[in-house]
């Protein structure tokens, strides 16, 4: 080999290996302490960054170049992002979240800050090597040699992934000596740790066997109770932890309900973040252990699937999701869309909400929640997504915050405990004010509270380590207490209290259906079995013997699962759905405007010199001073947006440039509510709005005042000024009282002042008012005035 080979060759992909675990490992000190530890990782990995590198060397040597530089500026990317997710969810990067960009990019934003700095330090190192690239010189080999290089290559990117890495833990891709690598790591999260489309025995016969031994509970069709099941974001309960004390409760309700009513823990799924997984879990009642590692609401929902929400539907109830962020995170419009919900009231339709910390308060998201079950004819069933004590729980999230954490920890953890302790205290009062409101309500109600995954207290674990929380040995109490959170069940139509137990956010919908005395499907139904036998957990299978379990327990629902969501369908469960119409928000209607025609190069409604269109109707929005996401309720004219004034829910106006009625014609009105991405939620009916030809104006009077003349009030003044409301006035209109003209002011197109002579309100008098255009010969309709005693 030509020594000039050596660099693009042999010594490239090694300087992309060093950058690229360097990135991950948190630095070059780390990378060969790391090396030292692991060799034939190291090893490994050089042949995987080999292979990717030369892959492609048999192309001309500027798509080579162009190619290497992809290659570093994705590796880069991804070993950052993998360093930055580890050390705060505890996982590196997986192939589902390159679908998940937006939601990433929009949490970042409540991150550490020097994490740009960190960024800005590999993109420089991106930028150097990038330069290298192109500036070190070396002659192609003839394409026999190339083209055997990069067949080499191909055969090492098939045989490393497939024979060598096997499925990772992430104990295993945790950055540190013990680690595997970051490009094992990513090579190992490409084999997959289950198939969704193989399942053994899986045949029709076998589907019905199953459907068939499935037990039944009492159902009552004349029993209609609202089901609201309350997703509260990292929603934990610090009392339990052992090594800490708290001088004050910050959960004082949420135990006094916990006592009084049936409570329990959740084994989520996930850790730290991931809300949409046992989200799809709690509605679907399907078990993400049984889907190959991913986020299910962007890689596997893309067909009708059968859930609480249309179950319930079929039932008479009307199923809305209500959250108070975004709507576009984890693609959840298409996503309910699928599932059968009628509504989703996303975070853009909140009017004038309030800010605690970085978020929305609960507290008007159960205030919407309780209204739409008031003003629901039919019964409901809500699933609700908060997002008030979402992390990170920064020093910085809340000013004045109470210390009340005390032990044997270091400040740090103090701080951050006291700020979650903080932050638990509104979600507390906010879950107060919900009972409070549901009791008042005279329906029967069915609410399930539950926190969907542990916070996210400090970096890489830090304030579960300082408080002993985690114990860092992969063992049983670790992976509990990893994954383990709080829920309460509460009613007003009096259920036995019971201890629930530790439950896997599948087994909510089971239970509800069952209490509620409402059909389930297959799904459901298979889950209640599991119930019967006293399972309610699915955890990670490597812990099934500490729990008793065996995969045999779980065999029966894993088939109706595999049947339902990528299967045949031999159940029928998903049998004669179809994708549902979902209404954003809610609808938007414009009744009027004002004016409601307007004159060619005519202000109107003039205010500091412009014209201002009003526009009366329902449901309108304003935009919010704090949630940029809130954009309100914006006007289009001729589909371009204008900035809006917010007057209330029924009325609201912009400024119309005068280039837009300089000549006769149309504008094209409509009000929209459009999200941060500017995808328009929801869509008022539109408007025609007139623009025509002054001499084509027809004057008209809409008010009059004052509209009574009283004689002894104006009986020492000479003439009385009068304000005259209407459309269709020019600098030539008149203002005529029993015929004759009198002195008028012309204001703008919709308003004009004019004064009555003292000999018209001398005595008891009948004033007929009405305007004339005199230069068009137009009269207005008329409007009476009396002169009284």
């Amino acid at each position: 080999m030509k020594k000039q080979l050596i660099y693009p060759i042999i010594l490239f992909p090694l300087i992309v290996l060093i950058i690229v675990e360097s990135i991950f490992l948190n630095g070059f000190s780390s990378f060969f302490h790391w090396l030292l530890h692991k060799p034939l990782n190291f090893f490994y990995e050089y042949l995987l960054v080999f292979s990717i590198t030369n892959l492609f060397f048999f192309a001309n040597k500027k798509i080579y170049r162009i190619i290497s530089i992809t290659i570093v500026c994705l590796l880069t990317i991804l070993a950052f992002s993998s360093q930055i997710k580890f050390k705060y969810r505890g996982e590196i990067i997986k192939p589902s979240d390159l679908l998940l960009v937006n939601e990433a990019s929009d949490i970042s934003n409540y991150l550490d800050k020097n994490i740009y700095i960190d960024l800005a330090i590999y993109a420089s190192i991106f930028i150097i090597l990038s330069i290298l690239i192109i500036m070190v010189k070396w002659e192609k080999p003839k394409l026999k040699i190339s083209l055997s290089l990069s067949i080499l290559s191909l055969c090492l990117l098939l045989f490393i992934p497939l024979f060598i890495i096997k499925p990772a833990t992430n104990d295993e891709l945790d950055p540190g000596v013990n680690s595997i690598g970051f490009v094992s790591g990513i090579s190992a999260n490409l084999v997959p740790k289950t198939t969704n489309h193989q399942v053994p025995d899986y045949t029709k016969e076998r589907v019905n066997n199953i459907i068939d031994e499935l037990p039944q509970y009492p159902i009552d069709e004349s029993f209609h109770p609202n089901i609201i099941i309350v997703l509260s974001e990292a929603f934990w309960d610090p009392t339990e932890v052992k090594n800490i004390e708290f001088s004050e409760d910050p959960l004082p309700f949420y135990h006094s309900m916990s006592k009084k009513y049936s409570s329990g823990k959740i084994l989520s799924p996930v850790y730290g973040g991931a809300t949409a997984n046992p989200e799809f879990e709690s509605i679907t009642g399907l078990s993400t252990r049984f889907i190959e590692e991913s986020t299910p609401y962007v890689s596997v929902i893309n067909r009708p699937l059968d859930s609480l929400a249309s179950i319930l539907s079929r039932q008479g109830y009307k199923s809305t999701v209500v959250h108070s962020y975004h709507n576009w995170f984890y693609n959840r419009p298409a996503v309910y869309k699928q599932m059968g919900f009628d509504q989703f009231i996303s975070g853009e339709f909140f009017s004038n909400p309030t800010m605690k910390g970085p978020f929305m308060d609960d507290k008007d998201l159960f205030t919407k929640v309780v209204k739409e079950i008031e003003n629901s004819p039919e019964p409901d069933f809500i699933y609700t997504i908060s997002m008030l004590n979402h992390g990170p729980y920064k020093n910085d999230r809340y000013i004045n915050v109470p210390e009340v954490v005390s032990g044997e920890i270091s400040d740090q953890t103090k701080k951050t405990l006291n700020i979650y302790s903080h932050s638990l205290r509104s979600v507390d009062e906010a879950l107060k004010q919900l009972i409070s409101d549901l009791s008042k309500l005279k329906e029967p109600t069915i609410m399930v509270y539950f926190g969907d995954h542990l916070p996210l207290l400090g970096e890489n674990y830090d304030v579960y380590k300082d408080i002993k929380f985690f114990a860092e040995d992969n063992e049983l109490p670790e992976y509990l207490n990893k994954h383990s959170t709080s829920m309460f069940i509460w009613d007003n139509f009096g259920l036995e209290k019971e201890s629930l137990g530790l439950n896997s956010p599948s087994f909510i919908g089971s239970y509800v259906l069952e209490k509620s005395k409402k059909k389930g499907n297959v799904i459901f139904d298979s889950l209640y079995k599991l119930r019967k036998q006293g399972i309610t957990v699915i955890p990670e299978e490597s812990y099934y013997r500490d729990l008793d379990l065996t995969s045999d327990d779980f065999s029966d629902f894993q088939m109706l699962q595999h049947d339902v969501l990528f299967g045949s369908d031999f159940s029928q469960t998903n049998k004669d759905l179809e994708s549902k119409h979902v209404l954003l928000g809610h609808n938007i209607t414009i009744n009027s405007t004002n004016p409601s025609t307007i004159v060619a190069d005519i202000k109107f409604n003039e205010t500091d010199h412009e014209s201002i269109l009003g526009i009366q109707g329902e449901g309108f929005i304003p935009e919010s001073a704090y949630f940029d996401f809130i954009k309100g309720s914006q006007i289009y004219i001729n589909n371009k947006p204008y900035k809006t004034a917010f007057t209330d829910k029924k009325y609201i106006s912009t400024i119309i440039p005068e280039e837009l009625y300089k000549e006769p014609g149309e504008l094209y009105i409509d009000v929209r509510v459009v999200d941060t991405k500017n995808t328009i939620l929801s869509k008022s009916n539109q408007i025609i709005l007139n623009i025509i030809d002054e001499k084509d104006l027809q004057p008209h009077i809409n008010w009059v005042s004052p509209g009574e003349i009283k004689i002894e009030q104006f009986k020492q003044s000479n003439e009385i000024l009068f304000d005259l409301s209407g459309e269709g006035f020019t600098l030539n209109s008149k203002v005529y009282i029993n015929d004759a003209p009198v002195t008028t002011e012309f204001v703008n197109g919709t308003y004009i002042k004019f004064r009555i002579p003292e000999h018209f309100y001398k005595q008891p008098n009948v004033l007929n008012i009405e305007v004339q255009n005199t230069d068009h010969n137009k009269k207005s309709n008329n409007q009476i005035i009396y002169v009284t005693e």
